[in-house]
């Protein structure tokens, strides 16, 4: 599987312009187009005026179909036209999902919630890894280290390794009930010897650790 993550930045000033309009005509026809989707979140924390799209794919043949066939749409181009003005940048990263993942293909996916299921906040953490730690920590998190951060925080959807961008990055992505639920979670795994030992030895095999905090759309079928 091959899940593609979207990240836009939009102008301040058209940004919910561009959320109305994409509700309202872009997320039928990346619905219709792309692959499935795994959910489309907005930033909590971190830069604002963002959007995050996760799409899945069987394999890269599976991905280009889908998006040749969108490309062909004249209603997304028309879609395209008339929001083209919000965006300031847009980014992607390719992404597989690890050995130790509980979400490998996109039936994985849990079906669509019903409507009043409480919206639960979502963190996408990543570490860029050393380039020689790179293996060594990826065994450690699957031979129990995954399970292990996994005691605090158990709603872990996916583990993935970025296939493009910045090398030997690991992503994860969790849900929490709410920002209270992430407090204690944090709270407990700091009190936890056996997970501070294990951060402790991830943290000599990267460089760099990014969190990002999401809430979802209203749309998005991961909620």
């Amino acid at each position: 599987m091959i899940v593609d993550l979207r990240v836009y930045t939009y102008l301040p000033s058209k940004y919910r312009k561009f959320l109305k309009g994409y509700e309202e005509i872009g997320f039928a026809l990346t619905s219709k187009h792309l692959g499935k989707t795994l959910g489309i979140f907005r930033p909590e924390s971190g830069l604002q005026n963002r959007t995050f799209q996760f799409f899945m794919y069987r394999d890269s043949p599976h991905r280009d179909a889908c998006r040749r066939g969108m490309l062909a749409d004249p209603a997304w181009g028309e879609f395209v036209r008339i929001d083209s003005d919000a965006l300031l940048e847009q980014r992607n990263t390719l992404l597989q999902p690890t050995s130790f993942s509980a979400l490998q293909t996109p039936d994985d996916l849990a079906p669509e919630p019903a409507a009043d299921q409480p919206t639960r906040l979502f963190e996408l953490r990543s570490w860029a890894c050393l380039p020689d730690r790179y293996d060594s920590m990826a065994k450690l998190l699957a031979e129990g280290g995954a399970a292990l951060l996994a005691r605090h925080a158990p709603d872990v959807l996916g583990w993935f390794t970025a296939t493009t961008g910045v090398d030997h990055r690991l992503f994860q992505l969790t849900a929490y009930a709410d920002a209270l639920a992430r407090d204690n979670s944090r709270t407990a795994a700091g009190e936890d010897l056996e997970v501070k030992a294990l951060v402790a030895r991830l943290r000599q095999m990267t460089r760099e650790e990014e969190s990002q905090l999401l809430l979802p759309m209203p749309y998005s079928p991961t909620r």
